[in-house]
């Protein structure tokens, strides 16, 4: 079996895939941004093709999940899909984050959270606050359909339980040994984005919004994102 991975950069999804490489021994492809015009997925650096194993693709725009007709990708044959979710302050905070990176590069997903962009895969991309409300729509979307799997974030860090459902539900055996690599930092994403902050070790992995508390600038950008995130919930049926 197949594990194709849609998620918004610095939604901690790399703490999944490294588990569930842990479990399955197979191959990771990080972030196949290119190839889809030739149906394939083909990885950001080197362009190294995913044939089997688990992919992922970062800042996915949904819209492409069509237009490029995904599922009948040689790779999503024999595949379950997986949408990975982040809670909006959590998510926000290590976006934010960046801001302070000493890498200009690492600064595009603090840069781009309000304003449209031009994304990996070389393509016009909605703001990334927007790009989080289709990626709710998404995992509404798929929620009951089979081949499809939406993960929280929040959830499979804390809970062993979450962690065996998900196991159940990925059809694979759940294994003491291989679930501790979630303690393991992933060297994908240049590591934590809190590395760069002297307090970021004050507030654990689940509240990092709360060193943004007195921040102006972070609460605006929460704020607009709140009454986005709120408008999507409300058209799904959700509030």
């Amino acid at each position: 079996m197949n594990y194709l991975v849609l998620a918004l950069k610095r939604s901690g999804h790399h703490s999944f895939t490294n588990w569930l490489k842990a479990h399955t021994g197979q191959n990771f492809y990080n972030n196949c941004c290119n190839g889809w015009q030739d149906k394939k997925l083909l990885t950001m650096r080197g362009k190294k093709e995913a044939v089997n194993g688990i992919a992922n693709i970062e800042d996915f725009n949904p819209a492409s999940w069509r237009k490029y007709d995904f599922p009948s990708f040689p790779f999503l044959k024999q595949c379950i899909t997986i949408i990975f979710t982040r809670t909006l302050d959590n998510w926000l905070a290590s976006c934010y984050a960046r801001k302070f990176s000493v890498n200009e590069e690492h600064k595009d997903v603090y840069k781009f959270l309000d304003k449209s962009y031009v994304n990996d895969s070389k393509h016009n991309s909605p703001s990334r606050i927007d790009l989080y409300c289709e990626h709710l729509r998404l995992a509404n979307e798929w929620e009951d359909k089979i081949g499809y799997v939406a993960i929280a974030f929040d959830d499979f860090i804390k809970s062993e339980r979450y962690r065996k459902y998900i196991a159940e539900r990925l059809g694979i055996e759940w294994n003491e040994e291989a679930d501790k690599s979630i303690l393991t930092l992933s060297k994908y994403g240049s590591g934590s984005s809190f590395r760069f902050l002297h307090h970021h070790m004050t507030y654990d992995v689940l509240n990092r919004q709360m060193i943004f508390v007195n921040d102006p600038e972070f609460q605006d950008i929460k704020g607009l994102a709140v009454k986005k995130v709120y408008k999507a919930m409300k058209e799904m049926g959700k509030l």
